[in-house]
């Protein structure tokens, strides 16, 4: 699991919306997790006092951990290549051993927000209240692909040129319920059998 910084320009950019987290000496690590086709930015933190996070070592009484409630949205380009070294060999072994129960409890804590988020502000704010997924309900909104692709291939086929092919054989039409079927005649037996003399 890889432990990274923002860069300068992504850390100003996220530090404007609401519920993030600041640090004004130095920029806090993360860890990329990628779900949904998205990349969130994870940080870690000391103080935390709420379950919606692993909770990594116990410093003063306060558990660090990384906090899936501060996560933010970013792209490739906004993560820092150096890797980041935490000072705790402890916290980090713990993290990397860790490393698919955290995709998993994250997973889950994003899909219960996504589930949520267009319920009433009261709810969200019992469940999600300081959480800085509030900033991207629009790419958390599900999406439908089977309709969507149904869409796609029914604008496809109403655009397809139908062509007639003036060559080709008639196709015979099955009679209706109101036409005569004409039956083949059976042939006469040219042999016809002597009958005996009386």
């Amino acid at each position: 699991m890889l432990i990274r910084r923002l860069t300068d320009e992504a850390y100003q950019r996220v530090s404007q919306l609401e519920q993030t987290m600041h640090k004004k000496e130095r920029y806090y690590a993360i860890v990329p997790i990628k779900h949904n086709g998205l990349i969130f930015a994870v940080p870690f933190r000391s103080n935390m006092n709420h379950d919606h996070g692993f909770k990594t070592i116990l410093k003063d009484q306060q558990w660090n951990g990384l906090d899936y409630s501060k996560a933010v949205l970013v792209e490739e380009k906004d993560i820092q290549h150096m890797a980041f070294t935490l000072r705790s060999q402890k916290e980090y072994n713990k993290v990397k051993k860790n490393e698919r129960k955290i995709r998993t409890q994250f997973a889950k804590y994003v899909e219960r927000y996504a589930e949520h988020a267009d319920k009433d502000e009261l709810t969200r704010r019992r469940m999600f209240g300081f959480s800085t997924l509030r900033n991207y309900h629009s790419e958390l909104k599900p999406k439908e692909p089977a309709n969507e692709l149904t869409s796609a291939l029914m604008k496809s086929i109403s655009k397809t040129p139908t062509s007639i092919n003036k060559n080709a054989p008639e196709v015979p039409q099955e009679p209706s319920g109101h036409q005569k079927i004409q039956m083949p005649r059976r042939r006469r037996n040219r042999f016809r059998t002597q009958s005996a003399p009386r």
